[in-house]
């Protein structure tokens, strides 16, 4: 194969990935007009949205549908479970990318997420543009790391399988 033919490949492959819509965000965010507001954007997007306005319905929502396949999640979301206790509660049951809303900026921001996987965050007030691309990029992110678990799980059963015959 020509580098121009696998370039287009991988662009294409890329391409695909991209505009793979099909897939249901779920948003949690407490404040009313930025949830309607970021939802509507999401939307626009070509994205299905589910909006909840808490860390506990959030960790709901995510063990009783396997329909989401992405979490947007405020840092602060007032009373109750906060945005990255829901995280981690969410990541114990579903591998899921993960971004974190805030409208905080700052070394305290990065310091309450640490070792939660996430795919990153995005400023409340950052607009639609970034907000979709961080979106797009996680997704993106997420879909190696899954091709990359697939590929390692079919070379383990392999090797496996030939240690195996050869015993």
């Amino acid at each position: 194969m020509s580098i121009k033919a696998a370039v287009y490949r991988f662009q294409s492959f890329n391409l695909e990935m991209i505009l793979d819509k099909n897939r249901t965000i779920l948003l949690v965010e407490d404040e009313a007009v930025i949830s309607l507001t970021l939802s509507h954007s999401i939307r626009n997007f070509g994205y299905e949205v589910i909006t909840v306005n808490n860390g506990e319905r959030a960790v709901k929502a995510c063990a009783e549908s396997n329909e989401i396949n992405f979490v947007l999640m405020d840092l602060d979301l007032g009373a109750g479970m906060q945005g990255p206790e829901a995280a981690v509660e969410i990541l114990k049951c579903r591998d899921i990318p993960v971004v974190f809303l805030t409208s905080h900026s700052g070394q305290q921001m990065v310091e309450s997420v640490l070792g939660i996987p996430h795919y990153g965050y995005v400023m409340k007030s950052s607009g639609d543009f970034l907000l979709k691309s961080s979106i797009e990029m996680a997704f993106q992110l997420f879909d190696a790391h899954e091709k990359v678990r697939s590929s390692e799980a079919k070379f383990k059963s392999i090797i496996d399988r030939d240690n195996i015959r050869c015993e």
